[in-house]
């Protein structure tokens, strides 16, 4: 039945009826561009390149300045597309995560439906609240650095009068990436609020078959990589970034809310797999106890003979134990918090490597 319920992006959500609320104008958007021609990801690289074109004949017009954009301002003008394209991603993985997790789902088709609703579709107006408080807060972000030093950061010499259009377009680009950064952060908090609502209400526990369980751990690491290489983008692209105490501080802060997403999702179904783990250890337990009195009684009445029965019923229940203990409880393929892990120390790895080097060769 499974098979049936998957259907192209946003066409599944769009013919059931089993719909809790309405569209957001995130959902309109992606549900949009699903249906140009094309693969999604050319759409939003093609918005990046207007964006990079609009700069490049504005930079034109300053007779001393350079003709391309600096890396910095390649990564700004990205963000706002990039996260776009991060969602769209995100909700694919989400409806075939859903898919891959139906052999543990306990729900009927109905409830099937709406999970996958919820998990690939916004309510309207949580996302228009989120992108409202994006764009307010989207100035206090940009005020961790002095506004000349953001206008250095994407190239702009205000002594140039004619590249005063530039420091337009920044501030518009910037209007876009805080509207578009808290749509990100609304879509993140419910889409895997979902997840975990899926573990924790809609789970048939198998504790030696946990294979489909692990369905919605690439969408849990995607999510944090994701969020990961977009910071990490932003202090690369400019040395002035990560010279900034305030901003690497919330570059770290980020990093640790990064690591929760991926974890935070996996909590519920980490208590209920440990939970279903400690009951058959303990009825394990019981049963040895039953073997250990009968054992006692047979000595204590001195008949030790063909105590063979009991050696290998203890000896079953102690491998059977062992097996059991070793059942890992936390629902992800080992590669996902590896990559996330990875991900997360990379910049490290970097900064470590420049140091060193920057030791030998003086």
């Amino acid at each position: 039945m499974a098979d049936t319920l998957i259907a192209s992006p946003g066409a599944e959500a769009r013919t059931t009826d089993h719909r809790p609320y309405g569209y957001s104008w995130v959902d309109q958007l992606c549900y949009r561009i699903d249906r140009l021609p094309g693969p999604g990801w050319m759409v939003y690289a093609g918005l990046w390149a207007v964006f990079i074109l609009i700069d490049v004949v504005l930079r034109s017009q300053g007779s001393n300045s350079e003709p391309l954009p600096p890396p910095f301002a390649l990564v700004y003008y990205a963000t706002p597309f990039y996260l776009l394209w991060l969602l769209h991603t995100l909700d694919g993985l989400a409806r075939r995560a859903l898919h891959q997790f139906y052999p543990a789902l306990e729900c009927d088709e109905t409830t099937y439906r709406e999970l996958s609703f919820r998990l690939t579709t916004m309510p309207p107006r949580p996302v228009l609240l989120a992108s409202l408080a994006g764009l307010l807060i989207g100035p206090f972000y940009l005020s961790l650095l002095p506004f000349d030093r953001q206008m250095a950061l994407i190239g702009i010499d205000l002594t140039h009068p004619a590249l005063h259009s530039l420091t337009l377009l920044g501030q518009v680009t910037g209007i876009v990436v805080g509207i578009i950064t808290g749509a990100f952060v609304y879509h993140t908090w419910h889409q895997l609020r979902t997840v975990s609502e899926i573990y924790r209400k809609h789970t048939c526990v198998n504790l030696f078959e946990q294979t489909s369980m692990y369905a919605f751990s690439n969408l849990s690491a995607a999510t944090a990589i994701g969020m990961l290489v977009d910071t990490y983008a932003w202090s690369l692209a400019s040395p002035l970034v990560a010279q900034n105490t305030l901003f690497v501080g919330w570059m770290v802060i980020f990093s640790v809310v990064c690591a929760l997403t991926f974890v935070a999702p996996f909590i519920g179904a980490h208590n209920l797999l440990k939970a279903t783990r400690d009951e058959h250890l303990l009825d394990i337990n019981r049963r040895l106890q039953q073997v250990s009195a009968k054992l006692h009684t047979r000595v204590d009445a001195g008949d030790v003979t063909n105590m063979d029965d009991l050696n290998k019923a203890i000896q079953s229940l102690e491998l059977e134990y062992q097996i059991v203990k070793r059942q890992p409880t936390w629902p992800w393929n080992p590669e996902a918090p590896r990559a996330v892990v990875a991900t997360l120390f990379f910049p490290i790895l970097l900064w470590l490597m420049e140091e060193f080097l920057g030791r030998v060769l003086g």
